[in-house]
């Protein structure tokens, strides 16, 4: 797997944007402002400073009820999220008592994997973290064990297309020079990196970038990661919903899912693919067509 790590700058606007405690997630006490899109999706709460690399879990107030977008999905004590800080610890220093201990808080059930979801994000979104192959595949391992409540979180982030920032942020250009940033604007890399997160956790997030939210996004970037991922689950039903592209307005569309389905073939050895696939070589535009045949021929080659 190929992952891009040409990101000073966009780290910069990312780790003032989510580190400082504006993923929308599990609250306490609150609903949170509608999220984007769907339930479970990005909201600005707090101010923009934190560390580069967080070794504790934010905590909660002393309200007892916790949301997901808007919905309420359980209650944790204040003694329960210093558990969770023991074991984020773990996480962090990447400890072979990781795994036990994710177990253990993943078992309490309620609320403890939105916990998690939401500090996987976070940690994603650290300059330390984000782009190393090593931490994506640490964060992908985790976000598989939390499943479906781990979706909504890197799903909504990856058909976002821009978002002001909470506070200007300085940063410096290619040449070396300062300027002053005002908005985050998601990009290829960032959306790589959350399709690879998303077909790590599988199955549980097809239902969800399925959708028209997802596979209809606004960005043509955002619906091509989001078939990647699809196509590389590669389930019967990602598959379906990937073959529904192929008849878009769009060639470049329809390019993005013949080689999704290509996918769907190399990894997951799906032949309700090939299918679709044999309709797309009449396609009326040739890149569709060469697409479509290289994901039949198995020549398809995966970005991350």
């Amino acid at each position: 797997m190929r992952f891009d790590r040409r990101a000073p700058l966009r780290l910069a606007l990312l780790a003032t944007l989510f580190l400082s405690g504006c993923v929308g997630g599990v609250r306490s006490g609150r609903r949170p402002p509608p999220p984007v899109p769907g339930s479970g999706g990005v909201a600005s709460t707090g101010p923009a400073a934190a560390p580069a690399r967080p070794v504790a879990a934010r905590p909660p107030d002393r309200s007892r009820s916790f949301f997901a977008g808007t919905r309420d999905v359980g209650r944790l004590t204040p003694e329960d999220f210093e558990d969770f800080n023991r074991a984020w610890v773990l996480f962090v220093r990447k400890d072979r008592a990781w795994p036990e201990a994710r177990e253990k808080w993943l078992a309490r059930g309620g609320a403890a994997p939105y916990v998690l979801s939401e500090n996987l994000l976070r940690y994603f979104m650290s300059a330390t973290a984000y782009g190393n192959r090593k931490d994506l595949s640490w964060i992908a391992v985790s976000a598989q064990k939390a499943g479906e409540p781990a979706v909504a979180y890197f799903a909504d982030l990856l058909v976002l297309d821009t978002r002001p920032l909470s506070e200007p942020v300085v940063v410096k250009d290619s040449d070396g020079h300062p300027r002053t940033l005002s908005t985050w604007q998601n990009d290829d890399v960032t959306r790589q990196h959350l399709a690879y997160i998303l077909a790590a956790i599988g199955a549980p997030a097809v239902p969800r970038l399925s959708t028209p939210p997802f596979l209809h996004a606004a960005s043509s970037s955002a619906r091509r990661y989001v078939m990647y991922a699809l196509g590389r689950i590669g389930t019967d039903e990602a598959v379906d919903a990937v073959a529904t592209m192929l008849s878009e307005r769009d060639w470049q569309d329809r390019g993005s899912a013949a080689k999704a389905l290509g996918l769907a073939i190399a990894f997951a050895k799906s032949e309700r693919a090939r299918i679709p696939l044999q309709r797309a070589l009449a396609d009326p535009d040739d890149f569709v067509r060469k697409k479509a045949r290289e994901a039949l021929d198995g020549k398809t080659k995966s970005e991350f």
